[in-house]
């Protein structure tokens, strides 16, 4: 019996925002540059090198190029394409429990699943 292979590609399994953002944010906890730069290459191939090349406002050659393992993007490429894919960059502190901020991003996705109007300030709307 033969056996036969396929050819796996993480950008197939990022299906969604949060898959994406889950990537991400695993890539950033290496404290490793090279796998962020990677990351942010493969979850610009699954959400379409074209359309965040636009969004990023950089041409689509020169995300490819930023983002190839040899390249030394500057923070500003960094940031317009995290900003293109929907993702934010934050410090916390090193000391801080990551679980447990983990665990309050999670309650805070649930309440905002189950909101179903945005609410107000006394000084006017959130939107």
């Amino acid at each position: 019996m033969d056996t036969t292979f396929s050819t796996w590609h993480i950008e197939d399994d990022i299906r969604s925002d949060e898959d994406a953002i889950g990537y991400l944010n695993a890539a950033l906890e290496e404290r490793d540059p090279a796998s962020l730069q990677d990351m942010l290459g493969v979850v610009a191939r699954a959400r379409g090198m074209t359309g965040v090349a636009r969004a990023s406002g950089l041409g689509r050659e020169s995300l490819y190029k930023a983002l190839r393992p040899d390249s030394k993007p500057s923070f500003d490429t960094i940031m317009r394409v995290a900003d293109a894919l929907g993702a934010q960059l934050y410090f916390l502190p090193k000391d801080i429990d990551m679980e447990a901020v983990h665990n309050a991003i999670e309650e805070v996705k649930q309440h905002a699943a189950k909101q179903t109007t945005i609410p107000t300030t006394a000084t006017g709307s959130l939107t």
